[in-house]
């Protein structure tokens, strides 16, 4: 066994199944202390997990659809597995149609890592990360499914639905976690609801010497945004107006683009452009292209204005981001 757990043996021995870009699982080490023993996934995965295994280049990885097997040199009960499939499934903002077969097929990852840890590694407890659908009526078919491989196996289930905001975090992301466990009766979780501190309270936690903080992953200013100068040329507001005007409710979506979709249109956001900046702005083209979509959502570039509170987008979602001052 690596050297680094210190731990082995005992009931907080634990591994990963699709952990993705890895931030649940950094999560377990830094509740448990110790470093998984080892990843299981699948090879489609492997551009998703690249920065992962790289920067844990020291726990091994078994690719389950080539045939590696994780538990041949395992010698006791691992406490737990945790997962991150991919949520597209469920998620809102996928594309595909409820009870498409695109949709199935997204949520066949679910459902294979459940039968195959629950079947083969059979750890005290596997659990799992996914979209808030997941315990509505819109993610009962995957609930069932999910329950019914449990059972099949020995295993109770749970699900437990939360929020970010009440993690002590200053977003509004809901997400469902599911829980198999080795056990008759699945226990009653605790609930939490921690304070949330401020967006500038909160960064203002991260350690001023951590890496990364001097690189630019947009060189656009987004203060020179024709989206952003649309809108508040349109509404006669300043920025830090606008996030106080727009920003005050519960799950808001303060961005100038949701403003247009409520408010305005994208053709004529586009024909002002047009009109004072020429078709060639590549804003232009990006508004154009937008208005010809049927669906704002399909569009995964905003620029987004936060106030106190982020709102509920991830990262890869973001174009730019401007704070109220």
């Amino acid at each position: 066994m690596p050297d680094y757990l210190d731990n082995e043996g005992s009931s907080m021995g634990w591994a990963t199944m699709v952990p993705l870009i890895g931030g649940s699982a950094f999560g377990c080490y830094k509740a448990t202390g110790a470093k998984p023993l080892f990843n299981m996934s699948y090879t489609p995965f492997a551009a998703n997990e690249s920065f992962f295994y790289r920067h844990w280049d020291d726990v091994p990885v078994y690719l389950i659809d080539e045939g590696a097997d994780p538990t041949k040199d395992l010698e006791f009960q691992l406490g737990f597995v945790n997962s991150v499939c991919p949520c597209a499934g469920l998620s809102q903002l996928s594309t595909a149609k409820p009870g498409s077969d695109a949709r199935a097929n997204m949520n066949r990852w679910m459902f294979e890592s459940a039968e195959y840890v629950l079947g083969h590694v059979k750890p005290r407890v596997f659990w799992g990360e996914n979209a808030p659908a997941l315990f509505t009526n819109s993610g009962k078919h995957v609930r069932e499914k999910l329950f019914e491989i449990g059972k099949e196996h020995g295993y109770s289930f749970s699900l437990y639905k939360t929020s970010t905001t009440y993690h002590g975090a200053p977003q509004y992301r809901d997400r469902t976690f599911y829980f198999f466990w080795d056990s008759e009766y699945a226990p009653i979780m605790n609930w939490y609801n921690r304070p949330m501190p401020t967006l500038e309270d909160f960064l203002n936690q991260i350690p001023p010497d951590v890496s990364g903080q001097d690189e630019l992953t947009n060189n656009t200013d987004p203060t020179e945004s024709l989206v952003r100068k649309f809108v508040l040329d349109a509404t006669q507001l300043t920025h830090a107006e606008f996030v106080e005007w727009e920003g005050k409710k519960k799950n808001t979506k303060t961005s100038y683009w949701r403003w247009i979709e409520k408010y305005s249109d994208f053709t004529t956001v586009a024909n002002w452009i047009a009109r004072n900046h020429g078709k060639d702005n590549k804003e232009y083209q990006k508004v154009e292209k937008v208005a010809a979509m049927k669906n704002i959502e399909s569009k995964k570039k905003y620029l987004y204005a936060f106030g106190t509170e982020a709102t509920q987008k991830r990262t890869g979602f973001l174009l730019s981001v401007v704070q109220s001052l």
